[in-house]
């Protein structure tokens, strides 16, 4: 391996490690979060999570046909 292909590495590998960690810390601490955020505040969050997983599952059905399209 070259040195550039090492730093692209231990970068992701950083990556996967920070996103465990912020993954962890969401679900160690959602008691803390769902008391400070109440009722209102969780079904909001719910709402706003579930819009964002729709946009990425419209983008990802998009780029599929428009791939579909273009090789057919």
């Amino acid at each position: 391996h070259s040195t550039g292909a090492w730093r692209q590495t231990s970068a992701m590998g950083g990556v996967i490690a920070g996103t465990a960690l912020a993954t962890y810390a969401a679900l160690r601490f959602a008691p803390l979060i769902e008391r400070i955020l109440g009722q209102t505040g969780m079904n909001v969050v719910t709402r706003v999570m579930g819009l964002i997983l729709a946009a990425i599952a419209v983008e990802l059905i998009a780029g599929g046909v428009a791939a579909l399209l273009r090789s057919g």
